[in-house]
Parts: structure tokens; sequence; C-alpha cells
């Protein structure tokens, strides 16, 4: 977040907004103030973005939720991506953080007490259940991403031949 206010604050108030209206002369000095704060880009992209907009979803009008939830999703990311991401990793991660946010949808409407059939009910937890699927199957896909970028050496000793892969990322 350093990087956006740095940001903010290497563009005066009106370039921002003139950028957005698609100004040519204006988007040269955003991009050009991207170049300078590598992951500032990236941060404005997750705020306008899908995620930002379950966030909306799922807090309402609750100011500090929505920052609870920004501040997870943040923390959950950088659990995931350690210190040495790659960008396929960094990719899959930010599937993971997108599909966390919509389980955190579905159970907070499938828990939701209230009048409801049982239709509505049994379509609420189907939901629940598809959004779960969605999200064990991206924490696989980033575990094959890491097994696959783990390099694996072949020992041939007298006869026995031993395949030792990498054990930790650390």
């Amino acid at each position: 977040m350093a990087d956006v206010r740095e940001l903010a604050d290497s563009l005066n108030g009106e370039v921002i907004p003139r950028a957005q209206a698609g100004d040519p002369a204006a988007l040269a000095l955003v991009k050009a103030s991207f170049d300078s704060h590598p992951t500032s880009w990236d941060v404005v992209v997750r705020l306008s973005g899908a995620g930002e907009g379950l966030i909306t979803t799922i807090a309402g009008d609750d100011a500090l939720k929505a920052a609870a939830l920004r501040r997870r999703a943040d923390a959950l990311r950088h659990d995931l991506n350690g210190p040495v991401g790659s960008p396929l990793e960094r990719l899959v991660i930010e599937r993971i953080v997108m599909t966390w946010l919509g389980v955190v949808e579905a159970e907070r409407l499938a828990l939701h007490v209230g009048e409801r059939s049982i239709k509505q009910a049994d379509y609420l937890d189907r939901r629940l259940d598809r959004a779960q699927r969605r999200h064990l199957a991206a924490i696989k896909v980033l575990a094959v991403v890491r097994r696959l970028a783990l390099p694996v050496v072949q020992l041939n000793i007298a006869e026995r031949q031993v395949n030792v892969g990498q054990v930790s990322r650390d």
C-alpha cells in the first residue's frame, strides 16, 4: 500500500481523473509513475477488480468488515507467496484469494437466518459446495505448480537409482 501512496503523491490530483478519461499525456505520466513504483499498478488493478467487488458485496456498508476482509486477503496473499513466488505462482495465488472470497460470500448467504424455501436453501448449499470445490482446486493447482518447479536430482549409487526431490522451498 505504500507504493499506492507514493504513486498518489507523485501525481497531482488532476492527472488520475484525466488518465481515467483517456488523456494520452496523463496516461503517459501514470505509466511512468507505475515504472518508478513497480507494485503500485498491481494494487490498483486488484482494488478495481472482482475481488474488491466481492469484498463490497460481503461487507455491504460495514467499512470495518471491508477493511478486515482486505487485510485478510492481503495476509493470505503474502503467506502463500512467501519470499520466492514466481509469476505463475502469484497468478494462482490471486485465484486462491478470489476463490476464498467466493467461499466467504457463499457461506454468508448459506448461513443467513431467514425465511427461505427448501429449494432456496438447497441452491445456497450447492453454491457453497461449488465455491469450496473451486477454492480447493485452486489450492491444488498451486501445489502442482510448486511441485513441478522443484528440481529433481537423480543419483546412481552402485546399481541403485535414487531420485531425490527438493523437500523445502526455503
